[in-house]
Order: structure tokens, then sequence, then C-alpha cells
């Protein structure tokens, strides 16, 4: 199977990704590699928004962002113990020049205590809004 983390990891961009998909998949062997690198990173065409006052937030899944940082390391199964610990940090930025008040705040996630899996940020969650979201902001 093609991996998709290979170009995500390493910044490859999305034009040259579809070159080199179009390359293999003309090779009979890989008539079942995707066309696309959205479909190869399974980018969603629709995203559910939750309205959060005053705002949206998009939620992309805590135990989704957990699988994907270990599944992209080469940490052995046997060394993910039962219980995990998540550091979690929310910060706010102001997302275009002074002429609009919009903001985003990004809700990251980083494993803490495995060695191989610390220092690696996975995003949980992003507010977009005029101001500060009100109220709490991880729907768990």
């Amino acid at each position: 199977m093609f991996k998709a983390s290979w170009a995500v990891n390493c910044g490859v961009l999305h034009v040259h990704v579809n070159k080199l998909l179009s390359i293999l998949k003309s090779h009979p062997c890989h008539s079942d590699i995707p066309t696309y690198v959205r479909t190869l990173l399974k980018t969603p065409r629709k995203v559910t928004l939750i309205p959060m006052h005053p705002g949206e937030y998009f939620h992309f899944d805590l135990l989704n962002g957990l699988k994907g940082v270990i599944d992209n390391t080469l940490l052995p199964e046997s060394r993910i113990p039962i219980q995990i610990e998540i550091l979690i940090n929310v910060d706010g930025l102001p997302i275009f020049s002074k002429s609009t008040l919009k903001q985003l705040w990004v809700i990251l996630g980083m494993i803490r205590g495995i060695p191989g899996l610390e220092h690696v940020p996975f995003i949980i969650g992003i507010y977009y809004g005029l101001e500060q979201p009100t109220g709490a902001l991880i729907p768990f």
C-alpha cells in the first residue's frame, strides 16, 4: 500500500504528489493507486462545523489525532502504554490584517512521557470567530 505519511511528513507539495501518483498509476501493478493526493490523504470534501458562540468550531477528534501520531512513527506497538498522558494547548491568533477582527483558536495535543512520540503536536480542534470563544472549547 502507498503510504500517504511520506507526502505529509516531508512537506511535499500536492502538485508533486499528483505527478508521482500519475507516473506510478501508469504502471500495471499500481493501477489501484489513487489519482489525486486529496484521495490519497482522505481529505474530506465536506466538514461539519459546530456553532459555538460567537463563531464556529471544527473538531478533528482526539482519538484520530492520537492514532495519527502513533501510526506515523516507527514505535513498536509493544512500547505504547495502556495509559497515555496528553498535554493540551489552546492559543488564538488574528488571521488577517487589522481590517478585520476574525480570529483562529487552535487546540493542539501532544503525547507526554513516551520517547519517540513526545514533541509531535496534533490538531484536536479549530475555532473561528470574531472574538474569543465563550465557554468550553473541546466538546469531548
